[in-house]
This record gives C-alpha cells, structure tokens and sequence, in this order.
C-alpha cells in the first residue's frame, strides 16, 4: 500500500471518529434541552397551581370577611370550595401529565 493510500485510509478513519463524537455531542444538547424544557414546563404549572391556590385562599378570606355579596348557603360555599379544589386538581394533573408524555415518546424515539 502506497503512503497516499495509507494516509487516506488514516483521514477517512479519523473522519468516522469525528462524526462519531459529533453525533454524540448533539444527543448530549438534545437530552440537556429535554431536560431544561421539563424543567420550565413543571416551573410553569408549579407557579400556575400557585396563582391558582393564592386566589382560592383570597376568595375564602373574602368571604370570611364578609367583603362582596352577602353570605350564601352552605350549598354555595361547598360548591365553591369544590370548585376551588377542581381547578387545582386540574392544574396539577396537567402538568404531570405533559411530563409523562414527553417521556414516553422520549423513550419510543431512543429505541
């Protein structure tokens, strides 16, 4: 074999390990972006189940106060509370849920 031919066989080899390492490094970024997306989405419905509490909490103190319309039933006041309880229910399974599927289609794409 020719010292030109050795030094291509060399180049071509070298380029594979660089490919190799290339394609390696962008799996790194996507899974490290997947990560910080998961990050943020649960950071959001944290800080929306939050905003969501605090107004239930304002609502009750409300009404403890006597502050707004005069007082309901106690049929009123559970239906409130149970709709209270219903949005942050809903808040919260929703951002469990997204995280699930992400993972889950995360897991079908490696294989």
């Amino acid at each position: 074999m020719s010292p030109n031919e050795t030094r291509k066989r060399l180049l071509i080899a070298e380029s594979e390990v660089h490919r190799a390492q290339a394609f390696a490094e962008v799996m790194e970024w996507k899974e490290t972006a997947g990560e910080l997306a998961r990050r943020v989405t649960t950071a959001s419905a944290l800080a929306s189940a939050v905003v969501v509490a605090g107004a239930g909490w304002l609502a009750v103190r409300r009404r403890k106060s006597g502050v707004g319309v005069g007082r309901g039933t106690w049929l009123q006041a559970a239906s409130q509370a149970l709709s209270t309880i219903t949005t942050l229910w809903m808040t919260w399974s929703s951002g469990r849920g997204a995280g699930r599927s992400k993972a889950s289609g995360r897991g079908k794409e490696q294989s």
